[in-house]
Formats: structure tokens, C-alpha cells, sequence
């Protein structure tokens, strides 16, 4: 610290500067250690005394947060300044001895405020303002009271309230370095109870700001309590549009930006309704009772200013009362048709209700209302029915509806038929009015059904009852019942007949109708059962066509459209048999044993053997074959003889080949039914073997057989003479060996000339056994010859 001089220099080199004699003076930095009082009022004035860090500093100014330089004297070794007028709160504290460079402190000084918002009542209300805040808190402004909606501030109204406010000042001894000062006072007031300030909400943009109250000692309050500025509501529709003049109904509000801290709906002048809001879009009300007429909807704030104004219209009608319902009687599964005719003309948003099951919309007309009837719990008894508008929770004078056992479909038989219709269908359903009438449908055609007797089947079912009530029980079925008040109810047997369908799966039920019918239809049973119109097969050829009388042949169907259940096959005017299914275009039956003779091969449609197909294959019914004789009755070893066989019963069909002995098969070839030509096979010589036909089945061939004896083959040596004339006639003498065996298998000789054949005759010359013996009987043979 010290006195010093200021000069500048006037040449580059800084070797020569001014004598202007100026002084300048460093001093002790002025710093803050305490000020008394820490706070004041917002609207400034508040004298503050600065304890300073040295007793030589000069202050020439203070500042306050941002507000500064603010003049200042010196007071004891420290200095004092005047508080600004400044918003609420905490503020630092700054001195300097030039006006320029500030000192640094952590001391802050709070401006306070007198006033103390503790809540606001609504909290939120729509931006094109309006709404009336009521404010309420402590020490606010008895007149000309104001309310700052964030940045905008509003003239307000005090209400009034019950408020004490008391004061206190609080002296504090300060720190040893701190000069200038040795104590610190602060004065304190402290309020009970509160005061109401009603403030109208200024046109804002949506969002929350904060709303405080101005304050005696000027300023406002520094609360920070919340208010919403929310986007203006809006109704657009109504769920429903109309109800009962009763009230007891609940309406959904359509619109936009309904949210809302608890409001109300206000339908005309009727005291407002508590609104369930679900969603910004969607709010839920309860209509009160009004009188007939129309009325506006809104939504009112929990304080009862109106946030919207679209004059949207509700009706209020008069109450509903039905004067009757017809059938009075239907299913407990529901799908009855129930008209209920009313008191007056039918008014909007009407709806059956049927128990606790409502609403049931249905169809209106003038006076009337035709519904259908819902499942209903339980499935048997008395339940009330009416009409009441949508939405409400009670029906006007309802009637009663009596629910009976919904039957059960138990079981059909068959469960699926050809498409062209015309097969009885018989059903067994349970329980059922012994009283009614009963019809069956076949998805969408409805067909009327004929009650059997419980017989029809064989069928042991014991009787069940509803509601069953005579003198005496052991002769009920001789009993004459009252229909309202005592319904036999047992399982019945019934047989409706398919009409024509496409092809498909279809569902069947069962329902009733009326002993006398004049009542609706009842609604047939929800219990469905599957049923199967199929495409009609076409046969197109069977293969084989032909089998044993006897029955056994496999026969394979060929056609188009055969069903996977396998159908029954028929085989003429026997009972049919079973098939076995292959594909949609094959199926495998069994012949059954039949006369002799051409039938029809035809497939049933359906599983009672009612219906058949419309075209058919030809299938030949064939006795066995037999073989009475052959000829000739010998063949060689190597083959290739011709061997006839005759008999019955040979066809080109059955028959395809010969067999001799274990050699199987050779060629042959039906002549007639009654020759069959065979070729020999090679076999060994000196034996005998059976000849019979065979077929491509074992059970085509031949019941009997023949004997053929094969020889060895004959060797030819000498001819002689070895020419003749071409008139024939020379008696030519055949020298060889085997040819005895030949004579001794009784062989028929005869000797080939080219193409042409001559009976031969054999000669009594023993079996040749040497050689020596060859050439003897040789030179014996042209001896016999020459002479």
C-alpha cells in the first residue's frame, strides 16, 4: 500500500517519459467478512453495515448480486449501503475502494418476502385464461393486491382470512478479524393461519409456471407454486347421444384435451356429475336424472367454471316399459329370436337386456324390438327380460323368460353321405321336450326331422326330467302335462333326410319348434356335430373282370372321387362287403361267392347302404376249369409238342398258361371253352407227368389234370429207298435208334416229307442194346426191305 507516480513513456526505447506529476495510490483490498442485517425487503432501502477485512481500506461503492456500484459511506472501520429493490432471494455481497475491481465474498444477502403462497385451488385451467385462482397463504396485500402468473402479472382480489403474525430481532456476535462491527442483529416475523386472494388466470401458452402473491413490504412471495396453463377442452360427440330421463346411465364424453384436475359434466341445468377422465380424448360421466328434453353437455372444473362451451346436445327420453315378448320361451345357449313390443314408439339407443346380460342390441321397428338371445347362466329356469336405453344399468318393469335345457346332439349315424341328397340321417339328442317339434339343419338348409320310437336302434336310453311334477310318478307317460309348469324332458330319436349340398364338411344341429306351430323357431343347439357331404364317386372300370363263382377275388375299383372311409362294394344282388380305400381313385373289394353269370360292380354313398353310385363295371362270375382228356397222350424229351387238353370252362381271362409237372408256365392258347392247346416244355425221358392249365392266380387254374408220358428222342440213321415218284406211293423203310421206345409209349407214328405227313408202321424188332447188334439188325433190315 502506498503513493506512487504514473507516468508514460515518449519514446520507443522507453528511456524518457512525462512529468505530470499524477499519483496513484494502493491501498488494502476491501474484503466482506460480514454484514449485518442478512436480509431485507424485496423493494430495497434496507441500510446494511459491511464488516471489512482492514480498517485502511476506503470503499468507494458496494454491489448487490448485479446491481452496482451502489454508493456507500464509511461507518466504524467498515462501510454502509442501501439494498436495491431486487427479486427474492439470495444474493452476494461485493465491495471495492474503486468502483472497478470487486472484491470476492461468500456472504449473500436474501431478500425476503413478507408473503407465503401455500397452494392454489383449481391448479391447472385452459389457456385462453379466465380461470379463477384462489391463493392461498400468509402476509399477503389486504388491497391492491397483485398475482404474477410467470412473468405476467394480473390484479387480484383478498378474500380475507384468519392470520397472526408476530416479530422478533436476533443479535449475533461477529468474527474477530471482521472490523467495524462487532454485532450482527436480524430482525424475524413469523405468521399463523392464512388469507384467501382470488386472481383470474391471464391468456397464456400451455405449460406450468409459478404463481406468487405481492407482499406488504413489497415484492411478491417466492412460493413457486405450480399452476398448469393446459390447451383449451373440447367435446365433440357423445356415446350415446340420448338415455333415460331417470338418469342411471353412463355417457362417454368424446373430445380433445380433457384432461382435467377433478371435473365435472354438467348436462343442462342438472346439478354437474363427477367425469371419470380415461384418457385426453375420452372422459366417462353419469347422466343424472333430468327431465324429457335436450340438453348441452360440458365439462365443468371441480369449481364450477365450464372448460368447454360446444353445445353438444344429449336427449333425455322417457322411460322404457315393454308390454310383451314373443316366444316367452327359448335355449339357455342363446340364438333365439325374441320380439318385444313396447308401451309407446321406439326411441334411440334402445337395447334388450336378457338377466344380467345387457345390452343386447337389436333390430328397431316402430313400436318393436327383435334380439337375439345370449347364453345365458344358468342354463334353465326364469329370468327377467325388457328393453332399457344403452348404457343403463336397470331394465324398466321387466318380464319373464323362461330358459329351457338346450339338447344335445348325442350322436348321427351316418356321419357323411353323397352330395346328391336323399339319405335318412338318424339322430339321437338329449335332453328334449317330449312336447315339441323338432327340425334338423345341415349348415345352412333346414330340413324337417321325424320323431322315432325309442326302439329304432335298439337303443337302451333312460328317461330325464325338467322341472317334473305329477301325483303319480310311476305313470308319468300317461299323464296329461302342463307345459308351463312341467316339462318331460328325455332323449329322442330322430331321421331327417339330406337334401342336395356341395361338397364339403358341414355342421348339424338340432332344434324345436312349438307343439302347435305358431311360435318362432327355436334356435338349434349351440352342441354341433360334424357331418360330410361328399363328391359323388364315378367308377370308371374294375380289374379283374372276371372271378370264380366261389367268391375270393381281389378286385381293384379304378375311378375318381371314392371316399377315405371306404364305402361297401356291391356285387350284384348279394349282400355288400366292406372295400378297402387305396386313394381317391382306387379301391380294393373282395368278390363274394355268386351264380355264374355278368353283374354290376356299384359302391355305396353313404355308411346305412341307402344310396349308390350312378354307373357301375361289369364283373363275370366263371364255374372252375376242368381237364377231362389229352392228346396225345406222349411227348418227347426235348419239347416243343403240341399237347390238347380238353375239357370245361377254359377262358382266355383265367387261363394264360400249362403246366407240366413242376416246368410251369408255358405257352398255351384257349381254343374254346373246352380245348386248351399247351406246348411241352424239355424234361427228362421215361417219366410221367401231370398236364393242367394255370392261371395268373392260383385259384384260376384247372381243378383236374392229365397224364402224359415223355419218351426219349428218336434218332434217324437209314431211309431207303431214297427216291419214288411224285405220285407217292413208295413204301420207304426209316432205320434209327429210340424208335422202340416210341412203339412201347403207344407214340401214333407217321413220317414227314417236307411239309406233307404219312401214317407209319412199326416193325418187330427188338430194342437194339450193342453195337454189334445195330449193325446186324441193319444189314436184316435192307434184307426185309430187298425181298
Amino acid at each position: 500500500a502506498g503513493m506512487v507516480s504514473v507516468e508514460m513513456s515518449i519514446s520507443g526505447a522507453g528511456q524518457q517519459f512525462t512529468q505530470s506529476g499524477m499519483m496513484y495510490s494502493y491501498t488494502e483490498e476491501a474484503a466482506v467478512v460480514a454484514i449485518s442485517p442478512r436480509e431485507g425487503a424485496q423493494s430495497g432501502g434496507t441500510v446494511v453495515r459491511l464488516a471489512l477485512s482492514s480498517v485502511d481500506a476506503d470503499v468507494s461503492g458496494c454491489r448487490f448480486g448485479t446491481i452496482g456500484p451502489l454508493s456507500s459511506r464509511a461507518a466504524g472501520g467498515g462501510a454502509e449501503c442501501a439494498s436495491p429493490a431486487h427479486e427474492g432471494g439470495m444474493v452476494a455481497i461485493s465491495a471495492s475502494v474503486n468502483s472497478e475491481v470487486w472484491s470476492t465474498s461468500e456472504l449473500a444477502f436474501e431478500y425476503m418476502s413478507s408473503a407465503t403462497v401455500f397452494a392454489v385451488a383449481p391448479a391447472s385451467g385452459p389457456v385462453s385464461g379466465g380461470t379463477v385462482v384462489h391463493v392461498m397463504g400468509s402476509s399477503l396485500v389486504g388491497e391492491n393486491v397483485l398475482c404474477r402468473f410467470g412473468l405476467e402479472v394480473v390484479a387480484g382480489e383478498y378474500i380475507g382470512g384468519d392470520e397472526l403474525c408476530t416479530s422478533e430481532i436476533n443479535s449475533a456476535v461477529l468474527p474477530s478479524n471482521a472490523t467495524g462491527l462487532s454485532t450482527m442483529t436480524q430482525r424475524s416475523e413469523q405468521c399463523m393461519g392464512w388469507v384467501e386472494v382470488a386472481c383470474m388466470s391471464p391468456p397464456h401458452a400451455a405449460g406450468i409456471v409459478t404463481v406468487e402473491v405481492s407482499a406488504t413490504d413489497g415484492g411478491f412471495s417466492t412460493s413457486k407454486v405450480e399452476f398448469e396453463f393446459q390447451p383449451s377442452a373440447t367435446v365433440l360427440s357423445l356415446q350415446p347421444a340420448s338415455g333415460p330421463s331417470a338418469g342411471v346411465g353412463v355417457v362417454k364424453v368424446v373430445g380433445e384435451h380433457l384432461v382435467s384436475t377433478e371435473p365435472l359434466c354438467g348436462f343442462g341445468l342438472a346439478d354437474p356429475s363427477y367425469a371419470e377422465v380415461v384418457s385426453s380424448v375420452l372422459a366417462k360421466c353419469e347422466a343424472p336424472a333430468h327431465e324429457a328434453g335436450m340438453v348441452s353437455v360440458e365439462i365443468i372444473s371441480s369449481f364450477g367454471q365450464a372448460l368447454t362451451n360446444d353445445q353438444v346436445a344429449f336427449a333425455f327420453h322417457g322411460d322404457v316399459f315393454v308390454s310383451s315378448i314373443f316366444p316367452s320361451e327359448g335355449y339357455g345357449t342363446g340364438g333365439t329370436i325374441i320380439e318385444m313390443t313396447l308401451s309407446s314408439n321406439l326411441p334411440k339407443d334402445i337395447a334388450c337386456g336378457f338377466g344380467s346380460v345387457f345390452p343386447v342390441h337389436g333390430r328397431p321397428s316402430r313400436a318393436t324390438i327383435v334380439c337375439v338371445s345370449p347364453t345365458m347362466t344358468p342354463p334353465q329356469g326364469k329370468i327377467p327380460v325388457g328393453a332399457g336405453y344403452l348404457h343403463s344399468v336397470a331394465l324398466s318393469d321387466p318380464l319373464v323368460y323362461d330358459v329351457i335345457p338346450t339338447p344335445k346332439l348325442e350322436t348321427l349315424f351316418p356321419a357323411a353321405t353323397s352330395s346328391l341328397g336323399g339319405t335318412t340321417i338318424t339322430i339321437v339328442a338329449s335332453p328334449f321336450m317330449d312336447t315339441a317339434r323338432a327340425f334338423c339343419r345341415f349348415g345352412d338348409q333346414v330340413n324337417a326331422a321325424t320323431k322315432a320310437e325309442m326302439p329304432y336302434l335298439g337303443l337302451g336310453v333312460e328317461a330325464d326330467f325338467f322341472e317334473f311334477s305329477v301325483p303319480n310318478a310311476t305313470a308319468w307317460n300317461n299323464q296329461t302335462f302342463d307345459i308351463l309348469h312341467a316339462r318331460p324332458i328325455m332323449p329322442v330319436v330322430f331321421t331327417c333326410e339330406t337334401s342336395r349340398n356341395s361338397p364339403g364338411f358341414v355342421s348339424v344341429e338340432v332344434g324345436m319348434k312349438s307343439a302347435d306351430g305358431t311360435e318362432l323357431d327355436i334356435a338349434p343347439t349351440g352342441h354341433l356335430m360334424d357331418f360330410a357331404f361328399e363328391a359323388v364317386p364315378s367308377i370308371s372300370y374294375a380289374t379283374p373282370s372276371f372271378g370264380l363263382s366261389d367268391g375270393g377275388s381281389l378286385v381293384r375299383i379304378v375311378g375318381s372321387h371314392f371316399s377315405y372311409a371306404g364305402r361297401a362294394c356291391g356285387f350284384g344282388s348279394v349282400s355288400p362287403l366292406p372295400s378297402t380305400f387305396v386313394s381317391s381313385a382306387l379301391i380294393v373289394c373282395e368278390s363274394p361267392a355268386h351264380n355264374e353269370g355278368t353283374i354290376k360292380i356299384e359302391l355305396a354313398l353313404d355308411d346305412a347302404w341307402e344310396t349308390w353310385t350312378t354307373d357301375s363295371a361289369q364283373f363275370q362270375y366263371m364255374e372252375h376249369a376242368s381237364v377231362f382228356a389229352v392228346d396225345p397222350p406222349n411227348i418227347v424229351e426235348t419239347g416243343g409238342n403240341v399237347v390238347n387238353l380238353y375239357g370245361v370252362g377254359f377262358a382266355s381271362d383265367m387261363i394264360e398258361s400249362c403246366t407240366f409237372g413242376t416246368v410251369g408256365p408255358t405257352p398255351s392258347r384257349v381254343v374254346s371253352p373246352k380245348l386248351l392247346e399247351c406246348v411241352s416244355p424239355a424234361s427228362e425221358p421215361q417219366r410221367a407227368l401231370l398236364v393242367y392249365g394255370s392261371g395268373r392266380d392260383s385259384q384260376f387254374a384247372t381243378y383236374t389234370s392229365a397224364s402224359v408220358q415223355v419218351a426219349s428222342t428218336p434218332t434217324i440213321e437209314i431211309a431207303y429207298p431214297t427216291r419214288g415218284p411224285s405220285n407217292g406211293g413208295t413204301r420207304v423203310a426209316v432205320v434209327g435208334s429210340g424208335l422202340a421206345s416210341l412203339r412201347t409209349h403207344e407214340f401214333v407214328g407217321s413220317c414227314t416229307f417236307g411239309e406233307k405227313t404219312s401214317p407209319a408202321d412199326w416193325l418187330n424188332i427188338d430194342e437194339l442194346k450193342s453195337a454189334e447188334e445195330v449193325s446186324v439188325m441193319r444189314a436184316r433190315a435192307l434184307e426185309h426191305i430187298n425181298s
